[in-house]
């Protein structure tokens, strides 16, 4: 079986008035830096609709062991660089996801134009059979999603990420039905994001 595809995920917002300097650093230090690193597939940057904090930062990885590797480490934990702690001091909001895709295994992010809405879905303390069988189940009768991807969350223990991409903007995400039975978990944060675009 080939091994599945990773992610990391970050979202959060700067605790200052102004995002002027958060986005400066994001596009042009942060997403390029990590972009470069052997294993990265992709480095999308979001923006909220729907949800808090503001803003979203997806990468698609060749496998989850891509954030131990020599080249992410080289640009991550204690070699950050003083730009990268100096704005990350002032945020709020933050959760990273980190792990393995569980469902469908191989998928990365599909496209992205202004149509391609993403919402997140956080599940706390899910069974995660049971939590697949529900979201397949609502992605699969939902023509208005164009892909569905399920994450384990390696940084926190009990968590699972699910990421919907639209094939149209949305404005929020309402929480389906199927969504509530007790075998997924509970669900704590639901956000809907529309592609960034450096100005």
């Amino acid at each position: 079986m080939p091994t599945p595809k990773g992610l990391l995920l970050v979202m959060m917002e700067t605790a200052l008035t102004d995002d002027d300097e958060f986005n400066a650093w994001y596009d042009h230090e942060h997403i390029p830096e990590r972009a470069a690193v052997p294993g990265f597939l992709s480095a999308v940057r979001y923006v909220c609709r729907s949800g808090f904090p503001r803003y979203l930062a997806v990468y698609d990885l060749e496998n989850v062991g891509v954030l131990q590797s020599p080249g992410y480490r080289a640009i991550g934990g204690e070699n950050l660089s003083i730009w990268t702690k100096r704005v990350q001091r002032n945020t709020r909001g933050r959760w990273r996801l980190e792990g393995a895709q569980v469902f469908p295994g191989d998928a990365i992010t599909k496209h992205l134009d202004s149509r391609c809405h993403l919402t997140v879905v956080r599940f706390l303390g899910a069974e995660e059979a049971a939590l697949l069988e529900v979201l397949r189940g609502y992605a699969e009768d939902d023509p208005n999603i164009e892909q569905f991807r399920l994450y384990r969350n390696d940084a926190a223990p009990g968590e699972h990420g699910a990421l919907f991409e639209h094939r149209v903007p949305v404005a929020s995400f309402p929480v389906p039905p199927a969504f509530l039975k007790k075998e997924v978990g509970r669900i704590d944060l639901i956000n809907t994001y529309a592609p960034y675009w450096p100005r």
